[in-house]
Parts: structure tokens; C-alpha cells; sequence
């Protein structure tokens, strides 16, 4: 779970917390109040659903370009083995002459 999303679900669990208390001190309020949570609550909830989508779709990026990255380095590494003349990269560390 993301930071993001732990600090949109404690704000909201917050204030529903917030409204049980005041729902339970003041009877009258209850019917009042509880549209206006309710309506926080489902924007709340939308919202996180809305960011964990497009969270998912950047991870998923990322994940493409390492792949493809890797792809490239090892068909490179592949293809100086074959071809005469072409050297590897040195890895860090690696000593080659």
C-alpha cells in the first residue's frame, strides 16, 4: 500500500470517526450529517481506487522499460559474443582487457 493511499485512508477514517462521535452526542444531528459523510466517505473511496488504477499503470511502465532494458543488455552481450570485433560493456568491477 502506497503512502499516498495509507494517509487518504486514515484522513477518511478520521473523519468517520469524527461524525460517529458527533452522531452519538448529538442525536439530532444524525439525520443531517449522514448524507454528508456518506457522500466524503464514497469520494474518499473513489478517489483512492482512482490512484491505485494509474499507480498500477506507472508501476507496470517501469517494470516494461527495465524488461526491455535488460532485453537489450543481454541480447548486446549475446551478440558481441558472436560477432568479431565488438566488445561488451565491463560491468562495474569487472576487469577485462
Amino acid at each position: 500500500m502506497s503512502l499516498l493511499s495509507l494517509m487518504a485512508r486514515t484522513a477518511m477514517i478520521g473523519g468517520a470517526a469524527s461524525a460517529v462521535v458527533a452522531v452519538a452526542l448529538i442525536p439530532s444531528v444524525r439525520r443531517r450529517i449522514r448524507p454528508m459523510v456518506k457522500d466524503a466517505v464514497k469520494g474518499g473511496l473513489v478517489a483512492i481506487a482512482a490512484f491505485e488504477r494509474q499507480w498500477a499503470e506507472l508501476v507496470e511502465e517501469v517494470e516494461d522499460l527495465a524488461a526491455e532494458i535488460n532485453f537489450e543488455l543481454t541480447a548486446g552481450a549475446a551478440t558481441a559474443d558472436r560477432e568479431p570485433g565488438i566488445k561488451p560493456a565491463a560491468a562495474p568491477g569487472d576487469e577485462r582487457p
